[in-house]
């Protein structure tokens, strides 16, 4: 039997700054580890590849890039120790023919994933859980989300920082509510709702450049 009962969903770890997201990251690798889990951190845009790389580095974590999905289900040694702590991925490995088969479960290894960015608009993200939901060696994903990223401020603007008020939440704590997952769905659907395609990009910056410029209200 899998480890979901039912499709998997994201726990959105929702943070005030980049700086105390990436702390929790940090925390959250460690954490998967010291559980016996496999991590997988997955990134949205290629930029975001030296730039964790070098997070985990400073931290004393060895990373191992995954090239091929493939490499998820051959004889990984268990917490991925042979070849790195924490294996990190580009989301550009599930691809649409990746969604059309099965998957193996690999030798008694089971993974964890960390989304380290959240998309601006949802399919990559729904791209990302439709491969999970495949699988049956992952445990439930997380995203970290900080309220600085550049889509958030150009969608939202200070409006996520008011409702952590409203919940009474101190800019220093995590925000895991229901609330705010749902006010980030939302800003994803809205930026979805203005694009007649999406123009990928290596930074955030660049994709909102690219594909919105002026659009955002």
């Amino acid at each position: 039997m899998g480890l979901f009962k039912s499709k998997p969903a994201y726990r959105d770890r929702v943070w005030s700054s980049q700086a105390l997201k990436e702390q929790d990251i940090v925390r959250g690798i460690r954490e998967s580890l010291s559980h016996g889990y496999t991590p997988i951190s997955v990134i949205h845009f290629h930029n975001s590849l030296d730039h964790y790389r070098r997070l985990f580095a400073n931290a004393g974590i060895s990373v191992h890039l995954v090239k091929d999905l493939s490499e998820l289900d051959v004889n990984t040694p268990p917490s991925g120790h042979a070849k790195g702590d924490v294996f990190i991925m580009d989301s550009d490995l599930i691809t649409p023919s990746a969604l059309m088969h099965s998957h193996k479960r690999s030798n008694d290894t089971t993974y964890s994933l960390h989304l380290l960015e959240r998309y601006p608009i949802p399919e990559p993200d729904q791209r990302i859980l439709d491969f999970l939901n495949l699988r049956s060696d992952f445990a439930p994903p997380i995203a970290y989300v900080s309220l600085d990223e550049p889509w958030l401020v150009r969608t939202l603007g200070d409006r996520l920082t008011a409702l952590m008020e409203q919940i009474g939440i101190n800019k220093n704590e995590v925000i895991e509510h229901k609330l705010v997952s749902n006010s980030l769905q939302r800003a994803q659907q809205k930026l979805g709702k203005k694009l007649r395609r999406d123009f990928p990009q290596d930074t955030q910056e660049k994709w909102l450049e690219s594909n919105l410029r002026d659009q955002i209200s």
